[in-house]
């Protein structure tokens, strides 16, 4: 098993290979890139983590399709020639797009009104979000902390999308709105996307967000490191090998 510093070694490695080969926004390698990302994040994350096991029916296409919209919302900061910086108004405009054409579109990007109860549980009972009449403040200091944190982009990202899932701040899609967060503030900070595509991610993902509610931080990290060195060398081994017909 690698430690830690281990792995951010391999992602610092990585990712100046991921520059090298993918420079200039033109670049074809590098657009030929975007769509597989694209690819493993709107059809192969959502199989990973939603579908049930042995089960090849139950796909929501409809997430699909949103999440290829939340894509495109993302992508759109890549090469930017002017400054953004993550905001509220970005999350709830991402939330919108995920309740697209689904029952929650009525209240796509409003915060909750009503309390929520996460299916994990800590310290032996299942866990409860801040009440609702907390969400807003709590929102603009989760963007306010990723934005001015001393710590590293990663582990910025890695707290936001924890701090967003265990915040719940609308009445669905926290959990792919937290992803979708994290990947939107990576891009912003001229890093790549991440996605959890791998079989381990099924069981994975829950344990690892569970771990750090119980007070396990270090394995919630170790964790994210694995799916972002995971992420970015599948990313390079496409750059480097991909063929364009």
């Amino acid at each position: 098993m690698k430690t830690r510093q281990q792995l951010r070694e391999n992602i610092k490695t990585y990712r100046a290979q991921i520059d090298k080969y993918a420079s200039g926004p033109n670049n074809v390698r590098r657009l030929n890139n975007i769509y597989w990302v694209r690819y493993r994040m709107t059809s192969v994350e959502p199989t990973i983590l939603f579908q049930a096991a042995n089960d090849k029916t139950k796909i929501d296409y409809t997430y699909i399709h949103n999440i290829d919209s939340v894509y495109d919302y993302i992508n759109q900061f890549q090469d930017r020639p002017t400054y953004h910086q993550l905001n509220v108004d970005d999350i709830k405009k991402m939330h919108t797009l995920f309740a697209s054409h689904t029952h929650m579109e009525w209240v796509g990007g409003q915060y909750r009104t009503d309390d929520k109860v996460l299916n994990i549980i800590v310290n032996g009972s299942r866990m409860h979000a801040i009440d609702a009449n907390l969400v807003e403040y709590t929102m603009n200091e989760i963007v306010h902390r990723a934005n001015t944190s001393k710590a590293s982009i990663l582990d910025r990202a890695f707290d936001l999308h924890y701090e967003i899932i265990a915040t719940q701040p609308f009445e669905d899609y926290n959990k792919r709105l937290a992803r979708a967060t994290m990947n939107l503030f990576l891009v912003l900070n001229d890093l790549p996307m991440i996605f959890f595509d791998n079989r381990e991610d099924k069981r994975g993902y829950i344990d690892a967000f569970a771990a750090r509610a119980n007070g396990q931080r270090k394995l919630y990290t170790e964790y994210m490191l694995r799916v972002t060195e995971r992420s970015y060398r599948s990313i390079l081994q496409n750059i480097k090998h991909s063929k364009i017909i």
